[in-house]
């Protein structure tokens, strides 16, 4: 019987830490990198509705066409082969006219501000993702957007 007895005490003590592994990392998937909390349905829903609003806003001030980004973008990228093109906005609410572009056997992107017509350099995928992320580690210490630093 005391065999018995420890052994359901031992699985039980297998089974709880099991368990709160199995939790924390519940928890840890929840949340997005950088320790960030992910957002509430709610707030994604928020979120949303204010991009969309932005953009009905912003849209409409474009001066330069869909048809005239691409013709620019033609001229300065003559090796890539256009697949898409699209009103975007930035992560600060702008509104900006991204071109994907087939560059040999890589995607890449360039950006054509609406209001000007002037083109970006092509930037790959793999670079636009280094961008991003050494933006939010920048948003993080409070140095991107004139927040803070020299």
């Amino acid at each position: 019987m005391k065999s018995i007895t420890k052994w359901l005490t031992a699985a039980l003590a297998v089974l709880v830490v099991v368990l709160v592994a199995n939790g924390a990392a519940a928890l840890r998937a929840q949340e997005k990198p950088h320790g960030k909390p992910a957002m509430t349905k709610e707030q994604a829903a928020k979120a949303y509705a204010e991009r969309i609003a932005m953009f009905k806003k912003t849209f409409p001030t474009a001066k330069v066409s869909l048809a005239a980004a691409l013709a620019t973008v033609e001229k300065q990228e003559a090796k890539s082969k256009i697949h898409s093109v699209e009103y975007t906005l930035t992560k600060e609410g702008k509104l900006t006219i991204e071109v994907g572009l087939l560059a040999g056997d890589k995607f890449a992107a360039v950006y054509v501000d609406p209001d000007t017509g002037k083109a970006s350099a092509a930037k790959s995928h793999e670079e636009e993702e280094d961008d991003e992320e050494e933006g939010e580690e920048e948003d993080e210490e409070g140095e991107e957007h004139g927040k803070g630093g020299s």
